[in-house]
């Protein structure tokens, strides 16, 4: 039986997505978002306070720790594939948003410990990843 929860976070910017956390306690769960100002306002990060959304304090500048930059490169090839003009760009972005591989995910997930050592070994240089 899987037990979730669902929380619904609406950005400062007027965006929203609605958190899935799928393992129950959710005080396991750790939220991750970029250094984005919209990310950094005083409202978001009163809501996320306020909801009981823990954070990860994220490095500025540090893409090789983003696992995001990887699903967005992921989604561009897929969309890219198709061609599409710019009026069907947003629904050929709708249409393989949830094609992203679940596999995919996981492994972006499983290499963030790797990913941590490679930016500490590099002193916070870059690092393949």
């Amino acid at each position: 039986m899987c037990r979730c929860a669902m929380v619904r976070y609406e950005c400062s910017c007027g965006g929203a997505a609605d958190l899935l956390f799928t393992e129950i306690p959710r005080q396991q769960w750790w939220f991750l978002q970029d250094n984005a100002p919209s990310h950094r306002a005083n409202v978001t990060q009163t809501w996320l306070h306020n909801h009981g959304v823990s954070c990860i304090d994220f490095p500025p500048y540090s893409p090789d720790l983003n696992c995001i930059e990887n699903v967005w490169q992921d989604l561009e090839r897929r969309v890219e594939a198709q061609a599409p003009d710019k009026d069907e760009l947003q629904d050929v972005i709708a249409e393989e948003w949830p094609n992203t591989q679940r596999d995919f995910l996981v492994k972006l997930v499983h290499s963030m410990p790797k990913r941590c050592e490679a930016v500490i070994a590099a002193k916070g240089d870059h690092t393949h990843y």
